[in-house]
């Protein structure tokens, strides 16, 4: 049984999945607002995996399509966990203003 399906058998039929890529395996639990949590680091593992990609091109890809198609999932969205090496405090990532802080360098 996929964690989508244990998902579904626990009542959060609700919840809004990634589905395109999957990230199944990435899915390491629940917010208490039934909000899928995904882990950043098993995101990666996941298409190193199943699509082939270098670490650096699974990270530029879940960077550029996943996590910035969040905010168009509305209130339900997925959480994606990062830990605090993947992320850059009051730093520019990517030629963009880092919305941990607001600021930009």
């Amino acid at each position: 049984m996929s964690k989508r399906d244990t998902l579904v058998e626990l009542g959060f039929e609700d919840a809004i999945v990634f589905d395109n890529p999957s990230y199944d395996d990435a899915i390491i639990g629940t917010s208490h607002d039934d909000r899928v949590i995904y882990s950043f680091e098993k995101m990666v593992e996941c298409l190193m995996k199943d699509d082939g990609m270098s670490y650096e091109e699974a990270v530029e890809f879940i960077e550029y399509n996943t996590l910035r198609a969040i905010p168009y999932f509305g209130p339900n969205a997925p959480i994606v966990l990062m830990n605090e090496d993947q992320i850059a405090f009051g730093e520019e990532v990517d030629g963009r203003e880092n919305e941990n802080t607001g600021e930009a360098d």
